[in-house]
């Protein structure tokens, strides 16, 4: 009983307790506790004090403050998103409808699917079509979209693993020409310029391995990778040989850090040469292909001819869509050349490689610093 009450007393006090806070914040005064509170983080706090002494530049308006100056864009989209991606943007997504490639890549399909149901419709006005059980349809269509979510998250990863390898390259590049430019470059630097060379090379030459094009004798990634460590061995010193000082660790870090592009080089071949299970890609579509040619009978004469075609039609380009995207998601690789630069279909692997190139001649083109000190 005595446990009874001390409860009673202790929800009394926090109902008591959160009606004075309702108070205090509906008169718009703040007590000792609630200054303490930390505020709540809008776009421009999130950042930090950077962007927090942003809200110099802005002022009043109905809707909130008004920004201006170069974090009126962050403002609008705080997490950095791309434009056309925003909630905003859906409008200009049904308009684009007409011009998507995924549309262009199912039209057989979806054209095909309509014309059978309006056949079906037809038959059924006649009586040569009895109507279907609903129930079973339904059963089997849970478990398709089962397998078509779970062969689209197997495809994405592909992707993902595929956009990770080439951040990796990305980074390991930098490391190189940074190492190149400090440790080589003052000792030797017609070897480090050659090298430089080699690095830039290898980003390009791996794009182009993506892309299944043929190289030339002697320039695939991994020989790069060869001519790369050749590099390095002509820059150790004399004494290198003899004794292990600062300057030759930093070379066998280098000579890590190009295994490194050698161990991404056969990554990314292994996802281009092990696309996913054929009998997978085909029991799919199979499946899709029944049951979308079925769904007409299971809709039942209430629904209407109309009406009929337009729900088979909408589903169809739905479901095989979604299959259409798994299908590009397969091959990351697989950007066409037509559709723009960015990440639309797949990894733009020529810009990633010449964006690459770009920062290691960047790095490897900078001045040193003066007053360094090298011992050879």
């Amino acid at each position: 009983m005595a446990v009874t009450r001390l409860n009673r007393v202790v929800g009394a006090l926090l109902l008591l307790s959160q009606a004075a806070s309702a108070l205090a914040l509906a008169t718009g005064r703040r007590g000792a506790r609630s200054a303490l509170e930390r505020p709540v983080q809008t776009p421009l706090s999130r950042g930090g004090p950077a962007m927090a002494s942003a809200t110099a530049d802005s002022e009043s308006g109905f809707w909130g403050p008004k920004v201006k100056g170069p974090f009126k864009d962050m403002l609008e989209d705080p997490y950095n998103c791309r434009k056309d991606l925003s909630t905003d943007s859906w409008l200009k997504h049904l308009r684009s409808i007409p011009k998507s490639l995924i549309l262009k890549r199912i039209q057989g399909h979806l054209a095909f699917n309509i014309l059978l149901a309006a056949v079906t419709v037809r038959l059924r006005a006649i009586g040569w079509v009895p109507p279907a059980i609903g129930g079973a349809h339904g059963l089997t269509g849970a478990f398709l979209g089962l397998l078509v979510t779970f062969r689209t998250n197997n495809a994405y990863g592909r992707y993902w693993e595929a956009r990770i390898l080439w951040g990796g390259i990305m980074n390991t590049c930098r490391n190189l020409a940074v190492g190149a430019s400090v440790w080589i470059k003052p000792r030797k630097p017609d070897v480090a310029k050659s090298f430089v060379q080699e690095l830039m090379r290898y980003p390009t030459q791996t794009a182009k391995q993506c892309r299944f094009q043929a190289f030339e004798p002697g320039d695939a990634p991994t020989d790069v990778c060869l001519r790369m460590q050749t590099w390095l061995r002509r820059s150790a010193l004399p004494s290198s040989w003899d004794q292990v000082g600062l300057y030759e660790l930093q070379l066998a870090e280098q000579a890590r850090h190009v295994d490194k592009l050698v161990d991404a080089t056969g990554a990314l071949n292994r996802i281009i040469n092990t696309p996913m299970p054929i009998s997978y890609g085909r029991h799919t579509s199979r499946a899709l292909s029944i049951w979308l040619g079925t769904l007409p009978c299971t809709l039942g004469p209430s629904v209407g001819p109309l009406t009929t075609i337009a729900v088979v039609g909408l589903a169809s380009w739905f479901i095989l869509g979604i299959d259409a995207v798994g299908q590009l998601l397969e091959q990351p690789f697989s950007q066409p050349a037509d559709v723009g630069d960015g990440f639309d279909f797949g990894l733009p692997v020529e810009n990633l490689g010449g964006g690459i190139a770009k920062e290691i001649e960047r790095i490897g083109s900078a001045p040193e610093l003066d007053g360094a000190l090298v011992p050879v």
